[in-house]
């Protein structure tokens, strides 16, 4: 009997051991808050061109002092300490933009994810482990032929120059020609000319200051999306992470703005992307797309974006 004893008491034990340490992870596990609302703890930003200082000064009292090398030729991190644990500062130098063939200014990002630890599949490889879409319509169809176009043809990282053109068509003819590369913005352009319906290109901005010497401070990440127009409403289309929708849980099309919330709010879970492989749509759930972009959450994660739009009306059959 005492040996029945002693293991029960052990088992209790263990249980008692088990709900504590799952009671601290789930503490651990908090979702961080990702709003605007952290970043107020910041009070003033200040840049001195002579002694290339940046310095943060936090309403605590507190403050982040930082050097910048205006010549390096690579982006800089930073940790920032006075806002919470998962904020850093990205330094882009002037040397580095007119390595880039573009106009000199500095421009330091205040960004939420370790960019160490950015993930970007542009090819989604990971689609292939889900369902393909059923019933894509000739929106998806096309929307998926011109991201995978993009995505097959764009040179990257090969140290050619940017794609400046200001027209779809001179985007694209830069990137069939291998001359050039395009980021978002372009991506963006080309998609909403090229789709065949009414679309709008948008730009999804930041609050930020102007510094010392032409230096800009930005608040978190910028980028440039499409939203396209169906059933009498705008949903997101995004060429550059190559999801051609996202759907609630009830399977309504997202917009951007109604994104950044879902996933400010911890709800990747309940939604699926339309992620494009090869030309393919495929469906995959939230959480997993975003665990494989992590780059997704420098980019949609904050409410702070002031979005601006542009409507084109395009059609890849002119």
């Amino acid at each position: 009997m005492k040996k029945y004893t002693r293991v029960i008491i052990l088992f209790m034990a263990l249980l008692a051991l088990a709900f504590t340490v799952n009671a601290a992870i789930d503490r651990l596990n908090i979702p961080v808050e990702t709003s605007a609302g952290s970043n107020d703890d910041i009070q003033k930003v200040r840049y001195n061109g002579e002694t290339h200082l940046l310095k943060i000064n936090y309403k605590s009292g507190g403050s982040d002092t930082f050097t910048l090398d205006p010549d390096a030729l690579e982006t800089e991190v930073f940790r920032v300490k006075g806002v919470d644990s998962h904020s850093y500062l990205r330094f882009f130098s002037p040397a580095l933009y007119e390595s880039y063939g573009q106009s000199s200014q500095g421009i330091i990002i205040l960004t939420r994810v370790d960019p160490a630890n950015l993930k970007f599949d542009p090819h989604n490889d990971i689609a292939l482990n889900f369902p393909e879409a059923e019933q894509p319509t000739a929106i998806d169809l096309g929307f998926a032929m011109i991201q995978n176009y993009l995505e097959n043809h764009n040179k990257v990282g090969t140290g050619i120059p940017l794609c400046t053109a200001d027209t779809a068509d001179g985007i694209l003819s830069g990137v069939s020609s291998s001359t050039c590369y395009v980021e978002c913005q372009g991506k963006a352009e080309v998609t909403a000319q090229y789709l065949p319906t009414t679309t709008r290109t948008v730009i999804m901005g930041s609050r930020s200051e102007n510094l010392e010497d032409g230096y800009i401070f930005l608040w978190s990440e910028l980028h440039a999306t499409v939203e396209i127009f169906s059933n009498n409403e705008w949903y997101v289309a995004d060429p550059t992470y190559g999801f051609a929708y996202v759907k609630d849980a009830t399977g309504r099309r997202l917009n951007v703005r109604d994104l950044i919330d879902a996933l400010e709010n911890q709800n990747a879970a309940d939604l699926t992307f339309g992620l494009v492989h090869n030309g393919v749509i495929y469906d995959v759930p939230g959480d997993i797309a975003a665990q494989a972009n992590t780059a997704l959450a420098g980019i949609y994660y904050t409410s702070d974006k002031q979005l601006v739009y542009s409507i084109k009306s395009g059609s890849i059959f002119r």
